[in-house]
């Protein structure tokens, strides 16, 4: 996984959802605290994080990790 532009990404679409971190924690049914760890790269989403991501933000989890078809 390429975090660092997972960790940028994600930052980028929480900011332009108008969310905040606490927001997107209750989103998820978790901390905040863990929530930043997601986009400070200290930790890795879990594949149900993953698709509730996808949910929130309406894009595909290929867009999250801004991985290019061939």
């Amino acid at each position: 996984m390429n975090t660092l532009k997972y960790r940028i990404l994600l930052k980028e679409l929480r900011t332009e959802a108008g969310l905040t971190q606490q927001q997107m924690a209750e989103k998820l049914e978790t901390s905040q605290q863990n929530y930043q760890r997601y986009e400070s790269g200290q930790i890795e989403p879990n594949i149900a994080t993953l698709i509730a991501l996808s949910r929130i933000f309406d894009v595909s989890i290929d867009e999250l990790f801004q991985i290019e078809e061939p």
